[in-house]
């Protein structure tokens, strides 16, 4: 089977242990049957022995509850789900359009996707795996001419249809932030760093990109209430907790780093939510409406 079929049973297996429950091997193997994977038991097993060997990750065998969990303390064990996703779909990208002819037609793209940058996933993937130093340049938006960089890949992220790889560049702390689309050339060396040089967390929680280097804060949001069915089943951010809801408002506190992406998040809510705290935010934010506000009745002549 191709590799792309491996990755996404990878994928698959991890997904279901990760949710919890301990779910045995033949609920697993299930799993991957509804999903359209017929094996027997020793491809199974194989797989399980694969995650180990080649993504350090263990999923623990309970034999007293008959089941699997996932060894979160393990290295990436926390990263583990969104990487293989990120590889499965990188690999059903690069294959799907391999003939164009064939699929033209049945996918529609809004416009809004750049997929400059695609040809970087392999060569990172790569990288990130065996733990080697990439050197490439960066043409940074607005910039005349693009620069070289010697780094260590951390993590790749998606947003928004856009790639970014995350990096710690050599002999600096801290980490920055790539995009694949302005990335021109793209070399994949032979030094390998250690293990303990790439840290467990690369930086504080966020939504989006933005924002490298600042600390997470709390913040807290003030919804109508119809708001509150769509932010429960799409919640802003993974560390969203529901502080009330009821039928005059829906309240959340998410933990998250304050970006560019936050706010721009908030803006789009427009008059449907608050920010309760931190203050200094919750005035930005009003001090943004208030000005769009005066811009928008100059604009109509309505002043």
């Amino acid at each position: 089977m191709s590799k792309r079929g491996a990755i996404h049973r990878y994928y698959l297996i991890v997904e279901k242990v990760s949710r919890g429950g301990m779910p045995s091997f033949a609920a697993i193997k299930r799993q991957l049957e509804a999903e359209g994977f017929e094996l027997d038991e020793r491809t199974l097993r194989r797989d399980l022995q694969d995650l180990r060997e080649e993504y350090g990750l263990e999923l623990r065998y309970d034999r007293a509850r008959n089941g699997y969990a996932l060894d979160s303390g393990a290295p990436g064990g926390a990263e583990i789900v969104p990487f293989l996703k990120a590889a499965m779909e990188a690999e059903l990208l690069v294959s799907s359009f391999a003939d164009l002819r064939a699929t033209r037609g049945l996918v529609e793209f809004s416009g809004a996707g750049n997929f400059r940058g695609a040809e970087w996933l392999g060569p990172i993937f790569t990288a990130l795996k065996e733990r080697r130093e990439l050197e490439f340049d960066h043409a940074a938006f607005g910039a005349d001419e693009a620069l070289g960089y010697v780094v260590r890949p951390l993590r790749l992220k998606e947003y928004e249809g856009r790639w970014y790889l995350v990096a710690a560049l050599s002999g600096k702390p801290g980490a920055r932030v790539f995009g694949l689309d302005r990335i021109e050339r793209l070399e994949v060396t032979d030094r390998v760093f250690p293990a303990s040089a790439r840290p467990r967390r690369v930086d504080a929680p966020r939504i989006g990109v933005s924002g490298f280097g600042q600390p997470a804060i709390d913040v807290t949001l003030d919804f109508e209430p119809f708001q509150g069915n769509y932010l429960k089943s799409l919640p802003l951010h993974e560390s969203q907790e529901i502080l009330e809801d009821n039928e005059e408002r829906f309240v959340v506190k998410i933990h998250v780093v304050d970006n560019y992406e936050l706010r721009r998040i908030i803006l789009g809510y427009g008059a449907d939510v608050a920010v309760l705290e931190p203050r200094g935010l919750a005035e930005e934010i009003a001090a943004i409406h208030e000005k769009s506000a005066a811009i928008h009745r100059q604009g109509r002549g309505l002043s």
